[in-house]
């Protein structure tokens, strides 16, 4: 493989193995999202051209109840198809709707049909997401799903810059209506696609199949009853989060189109705009899911993600209520609504998504499903509708204005805000529990935001050791920068092997610059078996100041010690500081004393160096069975135990 495409692969933590299923489930993915670009393009602009913005909510109203009944319609499917064959059930019929809708749209009979897109365009979405999840969990196991379904979702939203710019060449040729025909035809692409993944990747399809028929024969223990969600406060931050957040959406986007055809009347040059706005949205929104919401996670830790996109809505929304108070020009004050919704659709999304992700993840395993099921398929759409409800009470009886709306909007975004923060503050108490009680692993959850840190920090720290190993543990899976403080934390530890601990995570994952929070734990350092744990910390990173310490070290009285200092130096070291550890050794496997022959055969285990395994062969034969112990013990840990086969044999 190309050095460029090896970069690459690092760089997504894809692996080798991954690449074609990656890449199929990504074209997809890219697929799927360039069709409902088109299908997004349409339906807005021939509901505008039909309809007034003031009658949005009524599509937001029938989504409400028509996704929730078509979600048990798709469930009770699911119980009765192979996947497959619902797959290509709801596919083709991703294929034959754009078609029927168009063959309706005859000039003046076009005005119900673009109602009844505008309402299916939303259903498509739905159920197209619920495919690709359910692809991408048939496809990878649970760890791989954490890495890859970050790439292999961007496909949707890359798609939306070659879509986005070709509808403005599209609807100059052929008109608003014929967009829907190449929607068809390029859903019918993803039908050629999954044909071929179902062919290729048939045994893993059918593996998953067979654990769901596993699963649900099984009798588990009972679920978490549905009232005792609610009487956790994070899930009621969770679901605070996505209702008012999904009720913002509705109001965002009709204060936005509403000014969109105040400004735009013409509905070809409409179709244009939000082609283009939506083109340039979508590089964005891929840019930041891929590149800056991790980072952001890091920087600014769960909090931080969970109230920026809210907060910059909010100032443009302020400035645009400003703008149009004092009746700046009309240009300048769309821009500042167009700005807010250019914000939503990329930052606020992206970012809080990941936090929220986040948020669910450190909640107990049993009760996951059920939190994303309610936030997902119940709470959003039904909000959603009442979103649409209240849209139209304000409307078409109070007459509000995109101005009244963006008001209604910041004041729902502040309560988000302290939301977003008491989230943050539950969080690092849930997550405190969890790591406590052993019930959440590095594995399991993302290392790298502040509030992890914060709250590894403090575990390290816990008078319990067994919570103090428990976060020690964690860092040994992932080290980044701010955990650091967590584990020099740990060797400030009261108990022993809290600290002993400690300083084994430093020799797998520490580096030089940690050098002198090594030696000044050394230095404070009174237990021998944490000394003996430092001083190869010290030989693996100091190799000019080391060896004369660890030769001092050589020279104690203390056994543990002692051998802790000949670790260090003939792994880490060499020169005259290494020549003279072997010496002992040599010397001590040859000892009278059967405990310093001992002492040998446990260090030759330790140091695990094959020039000094002869040292080992004599003591396998070794009178004492306690060197006997000793040296079967050592032999396998070698490197290359096999070696030593003839000589335990004998």
């Amino acid at each position: 493989m190309h050095p460029l495409a090896t970069r690459v692969l690092a760089w997504l933590d894809i692996e080798t193995d991954e690449v074609k299923p990656v890449g199929l489930c990504f074209a997809v993915s890219f697929t799927w999202g360039f069709s409902q670009m088109l299908s997004w393009t349409t339906s807005s602009t021939l509901f505008l051209k039909y309809y007034s913005a003031a009658e949005l909510p009524y599509v937001g109203i029938a989504s409400a109840f028509l996704i929730p009944a078509s979600g048990l319609l798709f469930i009770r499917l699911n119980q009765r198809l192979r996947y497959s064959t619902q797959f290509l059930t709801f596919a083709a019929l991703f294929v034959a709707a754009p078609v029927l809708f168009r063959m309706f749209m005859f000039d003046e009979q076009s005005r119900w049909p673009s109602m009844g897109f505008a309402i299916w365009y939303y259903l498509e979405v739905a159920f197209a997401g619920l495919l690709m999840d359910s692809l991408v969990t048939r496809l990878f196991n649970l760890r791989q799903v954490k890495r890859v379904f970050g790439p292999i979702q961007t496909g949707s939203d890359m798609a939306g810059v070659p879509a986005g710019l070709l509808i403005a060449l599209i609807v100059s040729r052929s008109g608003v209506e014929n967009l829907l025909y190449f929607s068809a035809a390029i859903n019918a692409i993803v039908i050629v696609l999954f044909v071929y993944i179902d062919r290729a990747y048939r045994s893993r399809m059918q593996i998953a199949i067979e654990t769901e028929e596993d699963e649900a024969g099984e009798e588990g223990p009972p679920g978490t009853p549905l009232m005792a969600l609610f009487r956790m406060p994070l899930v009621l931050c969770i679901l605070g989060i996505v209702a008012l957040s999904e009720f913002n959406l509705e109001f965002i986007n009709v204060a936005f189109y509403s000014r969109t055809e105040i400004f735009m009347p013409d509905p070809e040059k409409m179709a244009a705009f939000l082609g283009t706005f939506f083109a340039v949205a979508s590089v964005f929104s891929s840019v930041i899911q891929m590149l800056a919401s991790s980072r952001l996670m890091k920087w600014i830790g769960i909090g931080g993600c969970l109230i920026v996109g809210p907060i910059m809505v909010g100032a443009s929304l302020l400035l645009f209520l400003v703008s149009d108070y004092m009746a700046l020009a009309a240009a300048f004050v769309f821009g500042c609504m167009a700005t807010a919704k250019f914000v939503q659709f990329t930052v606020w999304v992206n970012v809080s998504d990941v936090a929220q992700f986040t948020l669910v993840r450190s909640l107990p395993t049993a009760i996951q499903d059920r939190v994303l099921a309610l936030s997902g398929t119940v709470l959003a759409p039904v909000l959603g509708g009442f979103s649409g409800l209240v849209l139209l009470g304000m409307m078409q009886i109070f007459g509000a204005t995109a101005a009244a709306l963006s008001l209604v909007i910041i004041t729902i975004l502040v309560v988000i805000v302290f939301i977003g923060l008491r989230a943050a503050r539950e969080y690092r108490r849930n997550l405190h529990e969890l790591l406590a009680n052993r019930a959440i692993t590095g594995i399991e959850l993302p290392l790298d935001d502040s509030e992890t840190s914060q709250t590894l920090l403090a575990l390290a720290a816990d008078p319990d050791p067994q919570t103090a190993l428990c976060s020690l543990e964690l860092l040994s899976k992932r080290m980044n920068p701010q955990l650091k403080p967590a584990l020099e934390q740990a060797l400030r530890h009261p108990v022993a092997a809290v600290r002993r601990q400690a300083a084994v995570v430093y020799l797998r994952l520490g580096q030089r610059e940690d050098l002198p929070v090594i030696m000044a734990a050394l230095e404070r350092e009174k237990d021998p078996e944490v000394v003996a744990e430092l001083l190869p910390v010290i030989g693996k990173f100091s190799e000019e100041a080391g060896p004369p310490i660890l030769l001092e070290y050589l020279k104690r009285t203390d056994q543990t010690v002692v051998q802790g200092a000949c670790v260090a130096l003939i792994r880490h070291c060499s020169g005259s500081g290494q020549q003279e550890a072997g010496a002992l050794l040599s010397e001590r496997s040859q000892s009278r004393d059967p405990g310093e022959r001992r002492f040998a055969a446990q260090t030759l285990g330790r140091i695990r160096a094959s020039e000094y395994d002869a040292l080992l062969v004599p003591l396998l034969q070794d009178p004492d069975p306690g060197v006997r112990t000793a040296a079967i013990g050592a032999a396998g840990r070698l490197r290359h135990p096999a070696g030593m086969r003839s000589s335990c044999c004998r």
